[in-house]
């Protein structure tokens, strides 16, 4: 009886976590938007030099998979603005994107990071698998504690 208890609770508690409780409002004008989107294309990639060092340039088309745009292609420079993040890309990759818009119509987008959300929740399965085998049930009442007070933090 307790073991069902346990996991229609948990299962109350993931439906509660992941449900929107704040529905979005037209008020909100802001013009910035983080969208995700998969490589289709690498059109041009060059390197320079410059006398601050070596500048890498790459420019890509990228199909929109999450966000207003999605299922459009955009054109994405990476590596304008000299930083740490210019890495080389390839066809197939998915990235965060940061869409700006300057004035209407006009978009900016620079590549903010790859997309990692797969590897992350393999990393909560496996941390979940191993505090049940190793911590048992007083383990997962400590999980279901952790996601009970998530929720009650950033929910309410």
């Amino acid at each position: 009886m307790n073991k069902l208890l346990y996991a229609l609770l948990t299962l109350v508690t993931v439906v509660l976590f992941l449900v929107d409780l704040n529905p979005p409002t037209e008020a909100n004008t802001s013009y910035e938007e983080i969208i995700e989107g998969t490589v289709t294309e690498v059109t041009n990639t060059s390197i320079e030099e410059t006398s601050e060092g070596t500048q890498f340039n790459q420019e890509m088309k990228i199909e929109v998979t999450r966000g207003s745009l999605e299922g459009e292609e955009i054109s994405v420079e990476n590596g304008v603005i000299d930083s740490l993040n210019s890495k080389e890309y390839a066809e197939g990759d998915r990235l965060v994107i940061l869409r700006s818009e300057i004035n209407p119509g006009e978009n900016n987008y620079s590549v903010v990071d790859t997309v990692r959300r797969p590897v992350l929740f393999w990393l909560f399965i496996l941390f979940v698998a191993v505090v049940a085998v190793v911590s048992q049930k007083q383990g997962i009442k400590a999980l279901l504690g952790m996601i009970f007070s998530f929720f009650v933090l950033f929910r309410l």
